[in-house]
């Protein structure tokens, strides 16, 4: 069976509090409210070194792409765009 995903998912399944309650607060893989219950590395925190797959250039500097937590935030302009791979 499936796992139902953020935001229907209310609970983190790592540890129980409640996930994506705030627009700020992470949500991981829809699953997890923060890395340490997804079992991942703490993200780093400066686009110089984050993985080049996490930044892109914007004005000239290197910027962290924009994180959406689910389907639904995604502006309807990108969302419709055929050139974007989900």
């Amino acid at each position: 069976m499936a796992e139902v995903l953020f935001p229907k998912r209310q609970r983190c399944k790592g540890c129980g509090k409640g996930l994506g309650l705030r627009p700020q607060d992470p949500v991981l893989l829809g699953l997890y409210c923060a890395p340490r219950c997804a079992g991942m590395a703490n993200p780093a925190f400066r686009a110089e070194d984050a993985p080049r797959e996490c930044t892109t250039t914007r004005e000239g500097k290197k910027v962290f792409k924009r994180r959406y937590r689910c389907e639904d935030e995604i502006p309807h302009r990108l969302s419709e765009d055929p050139s974007m791979s989900s």
